[in-house]
């Protein structure tokens, strides 16, 4: 999942499987890579609910 805030001033948000992903996805992100992003930050998350 990934897409923008109902404000896009407030950014973006995507979800992903791994740490590693994230990384990996911001790192190679063609909005990084031009400088139209400038800062991302990759937190971890305590899942509230899990499949069974």
């Amino acid at each position: 999942m990934i897409g923008p805030f109902a404000d896009p001033r407030e950014g973006a948000m995507a979800i992903f499987t791994t740490r590693e992903a994230a990384e990996n996805f911001a790192r190679g992100d063609p909005f990084v890579l031009n400088g139209v992003v400038s800062h991302w930050v990759v937190r971890e998350w305590a899942e509230a609910l899990s499949p069974q």
